[in-house]
């Protein structure tokens, strides 16, 4: 089938017809019975084997290119550190917390700075009565948090919403009685005008109604409760993205833009 294709090679000017026409026949159309050879598309669309070839290579280089591109622009942004304002001062400790994927960030539940439970309610959670000193916030796609409480359960469908800007949000609440460092948890130490920002910054992120949190989805366990968000999880704007603004916001130090986790991670713990 070779010899014959280069046999009855069509005319230079032929090939690049067919090669434009190529060019717009999308590659999951030419691969549909999944049975043809290389050989029998170039026959068929009347260009050559190495046109086939190179069409084939672009594709795949622009595959490859575009999570390259993402990592690359993750890994530069994610190095340049900002800090933004004089943060010297140790008034009231949060939390930067992480399960090597995802981000949190750990506040006082309550202190004369900023009262959480006038925004949460610690009797959303299955737990209600325990004596709770911290609440921890993450942020992320809806259909990502409440379909997929475990890798395994990922769908391609849940993933495609959640990285497209499609889903809507969610804020994850975790409460816990105290908090301690360790190699997934970095105290914060700062002074009260700071920890207002930060604390009013997270609250600006609810979808409040008569400003109060707006339960939202069933919890994992006994210490946790989901409620409606604003914003909209995409690849440039994920949990971790969005961890990084709410410290921006506060004048903490942070990142330029970053999609993952160690990044801020190694802001606090170098």
């Amino acid at each position: 089938m070779m010899a014959n294709s280069a046999t009855n090679a069509p005319p230079a000017t032929s090939v690049s017809a067919a090669a434009a026409d190529l060019t717009l026949t999308p590659l999951w159309q030419l691969y549909s019975d999944g049975k043809q050879t290389a050989a029998q598309l170039a026959e068929q669309h009347g260009c050559s084997l190495k046109t086939i070839r190179r069409h084939l290579a672009k594709t795949l280089a622009a595959l490859l290119a575009l999570p390259l591109t993402y990592l690359l622009a993750a890994w530069l942004l994610g190095s340049v550190v900002l800090t933004p304002e004089d943060t010297a001062g140790d008034d009231i400790t949060v939390y930067l917390i992480t399960n090597g994927v995802h981000t949190d960030l750990a506040l006082p539940l309550k202190n004369d700075t900023f009262d959480w439970t006038k925004i949460i309610n610690p009797g959303d959670t299955r737990a209600a009565n325990r004596d709770w000193g911290y609440a921890a916030f993450g942020w992320g796609d809806r259909g990502f948090y409440v379909e997929t409480p475990h890798w395994r359960d990922l769908k391609i469908s849940t993933a495609f919403t959640a990285v497209s800007g499609l889903g809507d949000s969610i804020i994850h609440v975790t409460y816990y009685p105290m908090l301690w460092e360790s190699a997934y948890s970095i105290a914060i130490p700062m002074p009260r005008a700071h920890y207002r920002r930060l604390a009013e910054s997270i609250r600006d992120q609810f979808a409040l109604h008569d400003g109060r949190a707006v339960v939202a989805a069933p919890a994992y366990g006994d210490n946790d409760t989901f409620y409606a968000a604003r914003g909209h999880y995409s690849l440039f704007h994920t949990c971790n993205s969005w961890t990084n603004r709410r410290l921006s916001d506060a004048g903490l130090k942070h990142v330029l833009w970053t999609p993952f986790a160690h990044s801020l991670m190694r802001v606090y713990h170098p």
